[in-house]
């Protein structure tokens, strides 16, 4: 039994695409931080009313916090112990 060509046609331009996304996933992660490096200093020199040091603050702020809570237990001695 012959596959049709269209088939054939479809099953390659979804594995060309789908190889493209993953690498374009893999290049961003691999150059997260200079892409972010790079949008902030865009943004400095686009904007001279923005204060360096305030926008510094803030990129290093946006970081995920950690729970103080874990199974409904706060404290660190206290979470310590229940694992």
């Amino acid at each position: 039994m012959a596959i049709p060509t269209v088939v054939l046609l479809l099953t390659e331009t979804m594995r060309r695409t789908r190889a493209a996304y993953h690498y374009a996933i893999r290049r961003v992660k691999k150059n997260e931080t200079e892409i972010v490096r790079e949008h902030f200093a865009d943004m400095i020199l686009q904007n001279k009313s923005r204060d360096f040091w305030s926008e510094v603050q803030r990129m290093k702020s946006s970081k995920t916090a950690v729970s103080a809570t874990v199974d409904g237990v706060s404290g660190c001695n206290e979470i310590a112990d229940v694992c």
